[in-house]
Formats: structure tokens, C-alpha cells, sequence
């Protein structure tokens, strides 16, 4: 389980019910009434519904909306310039392979039998492997370690030159390559170190071998949404990502802030932001979460779709996520902890997509008209919403995350009630399943997602990350940050060749205090050439839509 979910999230179970206030620690609030511009712009009362319950409707309009009169005009996309990649220094070295004699073993490591180290069985903290390498060209290379693990699949953590490179993938019970590519190294001496998150490996040496550098075409993505009748604001929106995709990074915070509506751009952690960098996120991250009928059956409210409303107004974009509370019937455990495995009734999930259980699918389907009627709302007021359901499933922690074949039923079935039954038309689709295996098809996805949660002050560009999301598919599709515990270096994204199209880093603790990311960090990245903040958003609802 990731950082994200060790630690107490604070933006979905605070909204439960008051007496919960007690038990958390909130962020201090404080209403904003002027924007970086002025007066943030009001919303309107939303016809749909006041927005402070959940829950569908009887009978839920399912009539397709008549198009406004567009604002957008239509024109052929512009030439793609692929950016300028790290220039190498000539032919590249040949692979040198280092024997882990050779290594320095910390802690409790002892060289086993076989001719490897180990076993990193993590009752040492100073359990620590490291390689002096030499580079004599700078450029990008592949770290590959001849390891194999105890148990199955293993991931523990390299560091380069004392900073967190990233994970190191062990799965098979003989000695094979496990390679951490993309490692960006300069000429000289480097310090390579293998720690312990899981353990139970054994390593027997690292070869270490000259890359190339990533393709920058993987930039290239269409301008198009899988959705046909997609609305023109959601034609725009992905028309100015697609634009900007590989140039700069998009900034973004989940801002639900507290239960009594500090929240969205001009509230929650945005506001945190703004006060620490005088820069606001051009992403704000929002929860369908108190929408779901079991928490508005507990008398949770939300004013989550308000907010959505005013950061649109505001010229903002907007990003949804919906921890999914299971229906009431399948609850074993806290009710408002019910989106987690762990409290809900094991096996439901795929017995309901099986078959097996009619009145179950039943109650799936009034929970995703629920969540429709929310989202209504933000289409009948214009606001284009980068849709992020079903998020993280292959880590297993979520109900809808525990066995994949029903996952891919529920995904599709998702996308198909809300396109083509409630007409949803101004969606745009992140997948955010973690995994090639549970990648529903190129027909369903607009964006992938990736959710990283790589430790506290980790600034690293998570290239690895990057480039295995890219290539979950072979058709083009743009690779976002969805979730981040910590910001990445906009200046290493670069180099490396892994400039998300946005990311979100999460609420709470991730942003409140200084233990994920300091404030000196936050100011530099903000501030980025390479990273754009709400000021600089062009006018989405006027900006063109672009033609692949």
C-alpha cells in the first residue's frame, strides 16, 4: 500500500460526520475573496440541485442536451515540434559489469553461498548495498542488477549519489536482470545503493550500460476524445493539453479542504499555495465521494460540484476522482471507510459482476446515476471535467480493485451509462488502473494516470514510471501525474524526457507541512519555466479546438 493510503486521509473522512472533526487534525481555514486578478467570479445556483445531498433521482433525465453555440473556433492543429533532446557525447560506452565482491555491504548483508548478498530481511535499518560505478561519457543509462527474490515479487529502492532514484523490480526465484533504466549520470564516480522497502532479495552483481534518450515523439498524442459527441469546452480543453504536452507541466492540487466548503481554487490547499508561492494550481482536484448513496444515506454533504463550478468561472481546470462507496448491503466495516477492501464483504464485487447477484448490479447502477446527475450539473453549467473513476484498482486496496476481469466489466459499463445513456458528453478520460493488465482499451481512455507516492521529499522525475505508463498501449495517449505525494523536479522532467501533462499532488499532510514537500521546493516549482500555473491558462472557453 502506498504513502497515500498510510497515512490519514483527512479530505474523505471529514466529511463523514461533524463528531469525526474531533479525531483529525484539519487544515486552517480562512475564505479567500480576492484571486491573483480580483474578485473570483460567483456562481450561480445550479438548477440541478443544491448540491448538499447525494443521490439520484427517481427517474434521472437521460434526455441528450441540446449544444450550445460554440465558441470555439476549428482549426487545423499546428505542426508538432518535438523538444530538443539531451545531446549525447559521441558513441556511447560499452557495458561494464561490476561484481557484487566488490560492493560494500552495510548493516546485517552477508555474501551468501550462491555468490550473491543478502537478504535484506529488513531487521537492520543499515541494511544498505553500494556500488562505486565509473561513467566515462555523460548521458543516460540502464542499471541492471543480477538479482532474484524470496517469495515473489519484491520492489525496493536505488539510490544514486545518496538521492532516491526510484524502485527496483525483483520477481523470479533464480538470479535474472532486473534493469532500472534511464538513469541519468554524469562523467566521473557515482554511488549506486540498494536499500530495503520489502527485502527478501539477493544480488550477485550490476552491469551497468549506455541508453539512448527517451523518444521525444511519445509527446505527440491526438487532440481527439474516444467519446464522438464530446462537447466543445472538453474538444478545447484536451486541444490546449495536447498543445502543451511535453513543453510544460500543467500544476495541480486536490483542494477539498473542509467540510463547511473551504475548498477549489480559492480555498483548501490551493489557497495554501497561493499564500506560499503567490502562484495558484491550474488543476483542481475534487471527490465525487459524498455523492455515493450509502455516505448520503449517513448524512454526508458536498459542495464539491459548487466548487467545480467557481474554479471553471475562474478559468481553472477541473479533475474529479470518486472514491466509490460501496452500497450499504456489502458494508462490514466504519461505513464512511467503505470505498477500502477491507471494509466491505468479501467477494461481493465479483460475485455482482458474475451474475450472481442481480439486486447487487442494481445498486451499482443507482450509485453511477447518482454520481450522473452530479456531473450533469457541471455539464449543464459548461465545465469540462478530467475524469479519474475506478482510480488505483490493480493495487487492491479499493473494493472495485479486487479481481480484474470485473473491473474491466464495471470500467466499461461505467463509460457506456454515462456516454450513452446520461449523455455525458463533456467527460474527459483518465484511466488510472496502475497496470497494463487492467487497461480496459484504447476506445475507453483518454489519458493515463499515474498515482506516485514515492516517500517524503523525493523530488525525483519518476522517468521509469513515465515511460511504463506510455507504454500500457501502443496508440498515443498522454501520461499524466494524476496523484503525487511529492512534487517532481520540472528541470530533471526535462532532461529526462518524462514532462507529465499534469499532475495533483494529494491533499492534506502532502502539502500542509514540509515533510513531503517543502515550502522552498513548492515557491521553485511553481515558479518553473516549465510548469504552468492558473495565471498563465490561456482563456479555455474561448481557446480553439484543434483538428488531428
Amino acid at each position: 500500500m502506498n504513502g497515500k493510503h498510510r497515512s490519514q486521509r483527512r479530505a474523505i473522512v471529514h466529511t463523514a460526520l461533524p463528531w469525526l472533526l474531533a479525531i483529525l487534525v484539519l487544515l486552517p481555514g480562512g475564505c479567500v475573496t480576492t484571486a491573483p486578478g480580483g474578485e473570483p467570479a460567483a456562481s450561480d445556483d445550479l438548477a440541478a440541485g443544491d448540491g448538499n445531498t447525494a443521490g439520484g433521482t427517481d427517474s434521472p433525465d437521460m434526455q441528450e442536451p441540446k449544444p450550445a453555440q460554440s465558441r470555439h473556433e476549428r482549426l487545423p492543429r499546428p505542426p508538432y515540434e518535438a523538444p530538443a533532446q539531451t545531446p549525447s557525447g559521441g558513441p556511447p560506452p560499452g557495458p561494464e559489469t561490476y561484481p557484487v565482491s566488490g560492493a560494500v555491504l552495510n548493516g546485517s548483508l552477508t555474501l551468501t553461498d550462491d555468490g550473491g548478498a543478502g537478504r535484506f530481511e529488513q531487521k537492520d535499518p543499515d541494511d544498505r548495498l553500494e556500488f562505486t560505478i565509473e561513467i566515462s561519457q555523460e548521458g543516460f543509462y540502464s542499471l541492471d542488477f543480477e538479482a532474484k527474490s524470496f517469495g515473489g515479487y519484491k520492489e525496493n529502492a536505488i539510490h544514486i549519489d545518496g538521492e532516491p532514484a526510484g524502485a527496483l523490480v525483483t520477481d523470479s526465484d533464480g538470479y535474472a536482470l532486473s534493469p532500472f533504466g534511464h538513469a541519468y549520470l554524469t562523467e566521473g564516480s557515482h554511488a549506486v545503493a540498494l536499500t530495503a522497502v520489502w527485502g527478501w532479495i539477493a544480488v550477485k552483481s550490476l552491469t551497468v550500460a549506455a541508453e539512448a534518450p527517451p523518444d521525444g515523439s511519445l509527446y505527440y498524442v491526438p487532440a481527439s476524445l474516444v467519446n464522438p459527441d464530446a462537447d466543445d469546452n472538453a474538444l478545447a480543453l484536451m486541444s490546449y493539453l495536447v498543445t502543451t504536452y511535453g513543453k510544460a507541466s500543467l500544476s495541480g492540487q486536490q483542494s477539498q479542504g473542509d467540510w463547511e466548503g473551504d475548498r477549489g481554487l480559492f480555498g483548501g490547499e490551493a489557497e495554501l499555495i497561493y499564500q506560499k508561492t503567490g502562484k495558484r494550481p491550474a488543476v483542481i482536484g475534487l471527490d465525487m465521494i459524498d455523492y455515493s448513496l450509502s455516505r448520503a444515506a449517513n448524512g454526508t454533504r458536498s459542495r464539491e460540484v459548487e466548487a467545480a463550478v467557481e474554479a471553471w468561472e475562474n478559468n481553472a481546470i477541473v479533475t474529479f476522482c470518486w472514491h466509490w462507496n460501496a452500497p450499504s448491503p456489502y458494508i462490514t466495516g466504519i461505513w464512511w471507510r467503505a470505498f477500502y477492501t477491507d471494509a466491505t464483504r468479501k467477494g461481493f464485487f465479483k460475485e455482482i459482476m458474475d451474475g450472481g447477484d442481480p439486486e447487487g448490479y442494481q445498486l451499482l447502477l443507482d450509485d453511477i446515476d447518482a454520481i450522473a446527475e452530479q456531473l450533469k450539473r457541471l455539464r449543464d453549467a459548461g465545465v469540462p471535467v478530467l475524469w479519474r473513476p475506478l482510480h488505483e484498482a490493480s493495487g487492491g486496496w479499493f473494493w472495485w480493485g479486487t479481481d480484474r476481469e470485473s473491473y474491466l466489466g464495471l470500467y466499461k459499463l461505467l463509460y457506456d451509462r454515462l456516454t450513452h445513456v446520461h449523455h455525458l458528453n463533456n467527460l474527459i478520460w483518465v484511466w488510472n488502473g496502475q497496470h497494463k493488465d487492467w487497461y480496459p482499451g484504447d476506445e475507453y481512455v483518454d489519458i493515463i494516470g499515474e498515482d506516485i507516492y514515492p516517500g517524503e521529499r523525493v523530488h525525483a522525475s519518476q522517468v521509469n514510471k513515465f515511460l511504463e505508463a506510455a507504454a500500457y498501449t501502443g496508440a498515443p495517449k498522454m501520461v499524466v501525474l494524476s496523484e503525487n505525494g511529492c512534487l517532481f523536479d520540472p528541470g530533471l522532467a526535462v532532461r529526462d524526457g518524462a514532462l507529465w501533462g499534469y499532475w495533483c499532488v494529494w491533499n492534506g499532510e502532502f502539502v500542509t507541512g514540509e515533510t513531503y514537500n517543502e515550502y522552498a521546493t513548492l515557491e521553485r516549482v511553481y515558479n518553473s519555466e516549465y510548469v504552468i500555473t492558473h495565471d498563465k491558462l490561456p482563456d479555455l472557453k474561448t481557446y480553439p479546438i484543434y483538428l488531428d
